[in-house]
């Protein structure tokens, strides 16, 4: 690898940069990948039909399994998606006075999201920040009906729906709780496309689909190396400067497939600041209560949206949580976990801080910048899209694609 020239270093493991790795070596670019770290620690792994298309543009369409039940939860209501009763009997149990209106505008949210992402697919291009870009967006939104701000406030949404204060109420609790943002800093796109996956049929196996990705990128040719021996990145008259301990290569194109968790020289520490949810596990909860509660749980209240995976881990319960920027203290996540497990001595342990949300998200919800100063791309959805999984990182290929020239160059494998 001395010394070699190659078309695209990718720095990271995210699912979205590998998958656009794996198709810009299939269209013949000579691709590194720098692997070890990246890998989303998303707790839900919805799928969506801009996932799944991209899924088989790779060959990784076996990741794929059958939603698991998940339930939203707020005070005494419990309404379960994908469970043995349809949504509509859920409603009409919970909230019979309101059940045909919620459910009009859940399947209208979900709907707005499959458009959204049919017409990704129709173009093979993600919108971008470029003021031709987005004119094109909104030219192409408005030919199928659909909003043309970006910015579309989800409260303006809830109020032409129909709903009364209590319906818009918990419909904004819903698609808050569904990707991890407060209702007041939620643009409609987002929403959509959040409600969307919540009622996809599928979600995917994490483990599966990361096992398949690293065999495709090897199949199709491109270079492996631990990206912990990584030292600097530096701009060249025509590319990068790639410093791997005493090697050097370089590439045409860099893109981080997720946040390093060092500091590596020409990459500027603050520019990966990107928003995110913390990340808890709960300690000292008993076995008991995988056989009590939903394996998933989204979970309004005051203190905020939780996102709770109920698992196992070396044969024991392994409670895991997602949260927003506001609520990072343990007092407030106990005063709404509490609701859960009002029957155990537990310790919300944090793993990962949480930073905040821009209130104004660019376009598809897209936060922050996808290429950083001196042209290094970001192609990690988690980083660019989150609370957004799977959907995410599938907007996160695409745009690298283009930035890449191969938007419409790589077609569905064969």
């Amino acid at each position: 690898m001395k010394g070699q020239h190659y078309d695209l270093a990718l720095v990271g493991d995210a699912p979205g940069g590998r998958i656009a790795a794996i198709l810009a070596a299939r269209a013949g670019l000579r691709v590194l990948h720098l692997t070890g770290f990246g890998w989303p620690s998303d707790l839900f792994w919805f799928s969506s039909p801009l996932c799944e298309h991209l899924l088989d543009r790779v060959d990784a369409r076996t990741c794929l399994i059958p939603a698991l039940p998940v339930q939203f939860r707020r005070d005494d209501l419990c309404i379960q998606f994908h469970g043995e009763t349809t949504l509509r009997d859920e409603l009409r149990r919970e909230l019979p006075e309101r059940a045909s209106a919620l459910e009009k505008s859940i399947e209208a949210l979900a709907e707005h999201g499959r458009q959204l992402q049919q017409l990704v697919m129709d173009r093979q291009q993600v919108p971008a920040p470029a003021p031709v870009s987005r004119l094109r967006w909104k030219i192409a939104c408005l030919s199928r009906g659909l909003p043309t701000r970006n910015q579309q406030g989800f409260d303006r949404r809830l109020k032409s729906a129909g709903l009364d204060e209590i319906g818009s109420s918990l419909l904004a609790d819903l698609a808050a709780t569904a990707c991890l943002r407060e209702p007041n800093i939620l643009d409609t796109n987002t929403a959509a496309l959040a409600l969307s996956q919540l009622l996809d049929g599928h979600q995917i196996a994490p483990t599966v689909l990361e096992g398949l990705l690293s065999r495709r990128l090897m199949d199709a040719g491109a270079d492996s190396h631990s990206a912990f021996d990584l030292t600097a990145i530096h701009s060249e008259r025509k590319g990068f400067r790639i410093c791997l301990g005493e090697t050097v290569a370089h590439a045409e194109s860099v893109a981080l497939a997720g946040a390093p968790g060092w500091i590596i020289d020409g990459l500027p520490a603050s520019a990966l600041q990107y928003p995110r949810p913390a990340l808890w596990h709960l300690a000292g909860l008993n076995d008991g209560v995988s056989r009590i509660l939903a394996p998933r749980i989204l979970l309004a209240g005051s203190a905020g949206p939780v996102q709770v995976v109920i698992g196992r881990d070396d044969n024991k319960t392994a409670i895991r949580l997602r949260t927003g920027f506001g609520l990072s203290e343990i007092v407030e996540l106990r005063s709404q976990t509490d609701s859960l497990f009002p029957f155990g001595d537990y310790t919300p342990v944090l793993q990962e801080t949480a930073l905040p949300f821009f209130p104004n998200a660019g376009p598809l919800g897209l936060q922050g910048r996808n290429v950083l100063r001196g042209g290094v791309h970001v192609a990690a959805g988690h980083l660019l899209y989150p609370g957004l999984g799977m959907t995410g990182e599938a907007l996160a290929a695409l745009s690298l694609l283009r930035q890449l020239g191969l938007a419409q160059k790589t077609g569905k494998s064969g």
